[in-house]
């Protein structure tokens, strides 16, 4: 599996880019990080993930797996899960404080793609796709090591080509991050 992201965190009561933000469960004025990730994963023929080599030693646990697809009427759903818990180093000398929310990150993403069984066969395959992720608190938040968790979700769907990403989007992409939408690895 390879893919890219590119996230942009917004405004929850309007809805606009939010390049800093008041965080409304300490009051504090925070900069958001929005961000571009990418991965690489092998799985096995059982479905369960290939732990990378040059991962390094600040993984505690890695476990990923694509679940057996489950076929109902029509349709088709493909399941993936990841579990990350990883080493955050000490914070540096004169950092804030409250960037830091301990030794420990934990993570999960879960995701479940949808296709119609008699596009399988076809060269491209539409498909929807429900995302959910559940993770400590963003360092950017300034939470320090405040207990609670962060969860967000996503729905999208398989697009062919970009000429059916909206000309605003677009438009946003080049503006934000230049040269993305051409090469996305690449940057």
């Amino acid at each position: 599996q390879k893919m890219v992201e590119c996230g942009f965190w917004k405004k929850p009561e309007d809805g606009s880019i939010a390049d800093t933000w008041t965080n409304p469960l300490n009051n504090l004025e925070c900069i958001p990080q929005h961000f571009k990730s990418s991965q690489n994963i092998t799985f096995s023929p059982n479905g369960r993930m290939k732990k990378p080599e040059n991962l390094g030693n600040n993984y505690i646990h890695l476990e990923g797996q694509i679940r057996e697809p489950i076929k109902k009427g029509s349709s088709i759903w493909s399941q993936e899960r990841l579990i990350v818990k990883s080493i955050r180093p000490e914070p540096k000398e004169n950092s804030d404080p409250l960037t830091y929310n301990g030794p420990i990150r934990t993570g999960t993403s879960l995701a479940t793609y949808r296709a119609n069984i008699n596009d399988l066969s076809k060269e491209f395959v539409p498909s929807t796709m429900h995302f959910q992720s559940i993770s400590g608190w963003y360092p950017w938040m300034r939470m320090g090591q405040r207990s609670g968790v962060c969860s967000f979700e996503l729905i999208g769907r398989k697009i062919k080509n970009i000429s059916e990403i909206s000309n605003s989007l677009k438009k946003f992409l080049e503006n934000r991050r230049p040269g993305f939408i051409e090469n996305p690895w690449g940057l």
